[in-house]
């Protein structure tokens, strides 16, 4: 699903703001570069056609397959520990500053004990996790704690693996790492001039070798001889990344005259299509190694909506619902007494609805889950839309609604629920709009927006149009983009 272009001015008014200071020095693609970009990429993707796949929206291409966390990944069924913020190699990509040794963190909760983490990963069914940094061989016992933790109580029933850029690898180390249960390790060979010897030494150690890298263009042809080699080494899984730019990174990718992309995130356009020529380059030589292609798009759209829905399902109400963009949605109906007293004995009837719906104390407003829509007679009253976002935090800011999740006796975390935007009301045709094309998924009738006649119109429910911003605002929050990126 292609959403309406008129969000670009709120994404293009986000990156000037988040960029202030340095907005105007970066190249940033003009209007015929983007058409010729955007050319350039549909031949490639139409010259890869018959032998790619795509997951998640066709935000993600990919040649012959995925490893299991990669398909965990946009699933939101993972969690990313940063077990440390500390690195050893000076990659010119790399989004952060890797200064601090740093408390273990994930989704901005630190743990100082893995037996906290563990009690996390229970608590929030987590099925995958991966060991990030910095650089995890730097603090190597620490990583093998929380790797042996996570490890002794689930088993095989968390898919664990590790990102490292292979400096500090060594054979008793990568010994360590198997005999603990890690199922899978990656390595970023950027960060060692693309040598594959640190690879090599996990090769029938770990269960699956990954290399995973950002698509640097200037490494294109170097890349082309790599990829022959990983294949020969044995390397399971070839993962290329879209570089991102970042106020920590752009002064060295301003020096390397890369072409700068608007979107949530600021990616480069040259390694957008350089990770896709390697594709069809993989696929033209008949190698056998699985390539895909991580687009910084895939990751904005579906990495965010996983957390978001992972934290929903703990605070949502049961007569409410989570959307495929990962917010939880409320629908309320609005009118008088006798209206919605008349949709409350009907529900009241049919006990199998008893959690799926609730009255508010001033009986005006009944508020009620997706599945049972079909029993509510909206004639005569208002449809209310209203979006909501959750946030995981450490601590209380009482600022939103919030409930408090005890992982064990001594930790807990928050989550946090606030509003995405303003509630929406919904009368007549519009009604009969939403209900077909959001809670239905029927976009065959695809009427333009206005309101067409619906019997029992009263003074508490006077008809009003939804504004093309507010029917954009609903299918952002209902849906999740498909298709790479526009450029702009």
């Amino acid at each position: 699903m292609q959403f309406p272009g008129s969000d670009f001015s709120a994404i293009l008014q986000r990156n000037k703001e988040d960029f202030a200071s340095i907005y105007d020095t970066l190249r940033w693609i003009t209007s015929a570069e983007a058409d010729h970009a955007a050319d350039e990429r549909a031949e490639l993707l139409k010259q890869a056609h018959h032998r790619i796949s795509w997951t998640h929206n066709e935000t993600k291409p990919y040649y012959l397959n995925l490893s299991p966390g990669c398909r965990m990944c946009g699933s939101g069924a993972w969690s990313c520990l940063f077990v440390n913020g500390i690195c050893n190699a000076e990659c010119f990509y790399c989004p952060t500053e890797q200064t601090s040794p740093d408390i273990p963190t994930t989704s901005s909760i630190q743990f100082k004990h893995p037996r906290d983490y563990v009690d996390y990963l229970r608590v929030f069914d987590f099925k995958g996790v991966s060991i990030s940094g910095g650089e995890p061989f730097l603090t190597f016992d620490r990583t093998m704690q929380f790797i042996s933790a996570i490890k002794r109580h689930f088993g095989d029933k968390i898919y664990l693996w590790l990102y490292t850029n292979g400096m500090l690898t060594s054979n008793d180390k990568l010994l360590q790492l198997g005999d603990a249960g890690v199922d899978e390790i990656r390595f970023n060979i950027g960060a060692t001039g693309y040598r594959l010897d640190h690879v090599r030494k996990a090769v029938n150690v770990i269960n699956h070798v990954t290399v995973e890298i950002p698509a640097v263009p200037e490494r294109y042809d170097l890349l082309k001889q790599k990829v022959r080699e990983m294949e020969d080494t044995g390397v399971d899984f070839f993962n290329l990344h879209q570089i991102r730019c970042t106020p920590y990174n752009y002064k060295k990718l301003l020096d390397r005259n890369y072409t700068f992309l608007h979107g949530p995130a600021i990616s480069i356009l040259e390694s957008e299509l350089t990770a896709l020529k390697l594709l069809n380059y993989v696929i033209a030589e008949n190698i056998k190694l699985p390539v895909n292609y991580c687009s910084l798009v895939y990751r904005n759209r579906f990495q965010t909506a996983g957390v978001r829905r992972r934290a929903a399902l703990c605070i949502k109400r049961p007569y409410e619902d989570i959307t495929a963009a990962g917010l939880i949605r409320s629908l309320s109906v609005r009118g008088n007494l006798k209206t919605i007293d008349r949709c409350a004995a009907h529900l009241r009837s049919r006990h199998d609805t008893d959690e799926m719906w609730h009255l508010d104390s001033s009986r005006e407003r009944l508020y009620f889950n997706e599945e049972v829509s079909p029993l509510i007679d909206m004639d005569g009253l208002s449809l209310v839309v209203s979006y909501h976002v959750t946030t995981l935090r450490s601590f209380l800011t009482y600022r939103n609604l919030y409930r408090e999740i005890y992982l064990n006796e001594k930790k807990k975390v928050v989550i946090e629920r606030g509003p995405a935007c303003r509630e929406i009301v919904l009368t007549g045709g519009d009604i009969n709009r939403f209900c077909r094309q959001i809670l239905c998924n029927d976009f065959t009738n695809n009427d333009s927006g206005g309101t067409f006649a619906v019997s029992g119109i009263t003074e508490n429910s006077k008809r009003r149009e939804v504004t093309p911003a507010e029917w954009e605002t609903i299918i952002r929050s209902e849906y999740l983009q498909s298709g790479l990126a526009e450029y702009s």
